[in-house]
């Protein structure tokens, strides 16, 4: 299959213009130099986009919506937006390590899958420590890996959204599912790598920081135990 080897950086935000500065910056530094920057600011945030016009940078993209539509629905629509055939995502409270996106296209290049899925290990970051997840490489069932713990502890089996690249044309066929109140993101992992072609491509090295101390209160990190409950029985079969 063809595709161009431009990478697209699809970053959705809302209200946090100082965390989506940093996560910018840390796209823009990245040593592959075929790469966007899209963000994608979540409805009307006047400070966002000033703060972002100031970083005067040509492969800086930014995309406002009319109306907040969720993270979910704003990756879809970065996607979409793109100019490279590579997706890769990452978080306005998250970092690249500089070398990510050249170890990940060297990789996504020699792939022997149609649609290779890859990512990577990262730092999960506080302000007392500092960790490498997954402990584990992953394995199929996937589902299992994803899901099953065998210790009490995070971070044993983990495909974090901000370590993925994907191919364009697998996001236009496995879109992330807005009408989903919690794990968007695990949702389309699976869905995604269970698509005709696709394959998980793993580099068992970190290259993205997950800072943990900044996650915010919001639906996903809420306990709702029947939410999550209804969304594994809508993919059972998966």
């Amino acid at each position: 299959m063809s595709r161009n080897i431009k990478v697209s950086a699809v970053i959705p935000t809302r209200n946090r213009p100082e965390l989506v500065v940093r996560a910018v910056r840390s796209a823009l530094a990245q040593t592959y130099t075929d790469l966007e920057v899209i963000v994608v600011v979540d409805g009307t945030d006047r400070t966002t986009e000033k703060i972002l016009k100031q970083l005067d940078d040509e492969r800086l993209k930014v995309i406002t919506l009319n109306e907040a539509v969720g993270a979910a629905q704003s990756r879809n629509i970065g996607a979409d937006s793109a100019t490279g055939d590579w997706i890769a995502f990452l978080d306005d409270d998250d970092e690249w390590i500089p070398e990510k996106t050249a170890l990940q296209m060297e990789r996504a290049i020699g792939s022997a899958y149609k649609f290779p899925l890859v990512s990577a290990q990262l730092w999960a970051r506080t302000s007392q420590y500092e960790v490498i997840w997954p402990r584990t490489q992953p394995h199929d069932p996937l589902s299992e890996y994803l899901l099953a713990r065998n210790s009490w502890s995070y971070g044993e089996g983990l495909l974090s959204t901000i370590t993925l690249l994907v191919p364009k044309d697998l996001m236009a066929e496995v879109r992330f599912r807005p009408e989903l109140r919690r794990h968007q993101d695990l949702d389309w992992v699976l869905r995604a790598a269970g698509h005709s072609g696709a394959g998980i491509e793993f580099i068992a090295q970190p290259l993205a920081i997950w800072h943990q101390a900044e996650r915010r209160q919001s639906i996903s990190s809420a306990t709702d135990w029947n939410g999550s409950l209804n969304w594994i029985e809508s993919v059972r079969s998966i």
